[in-house]
């Protein structure tokens, strides 16, 4: 009898189109608006676009929003960082680009360090 062979599934973000990466992401009420943000630097739509263009691997809008404010690298919600989507999206320059601007290299804002949810991706 022949065993079949193993194959891992790839992810459902990495099949995803770059544009459809985020569309299952719900925007927090506090990261729809212009508003300046306590707990982290930025506004909240500018910390939103920086999840989303992280994810996305989008590093135009990287470079434009973090021209912008270069604080938006440390933004935050509920402890995840821009790096914390690029990684987890497995948006390997996006990531180099948000470490080379000053982004945290250890933290994910989850009980999983960065390093480990990229050995988890692959």
């Amino acid at each position: 009898m022949a065993r079949k062979k193993k194959t891992r599934s790839t992810p459902h973000s990495r099949r995803a189109k770059p544009s459809d990466r985020t569309k299952r992401l719900i925007c927090p009420d506090e990261l729809k608006t212009n508003k300046p943000l306590f707990w982290s630097p930025g506004r909240g739509a500018d910390v939103w676009a920086m999840f989303r263009a992280a994810a996305n691997g989008d590093l135009q809008s990287l470079k434009r929003l973090l021209k912008k404010d270069p604080a938006l690298v440390r933004g935050a919600w509920d402890y995840r960082t821009p790096i914390a989507f690029a990684v987890r999206e497995n948006q390997l320059e996006a990531a180099a680009f948000l470490l080379e601007r000053g982004s945290g290299p250890v933290n994910s804002g989850t009980p999983d360090t960065l390093l480990q949810i990229a050995r988890d991706r692959g």
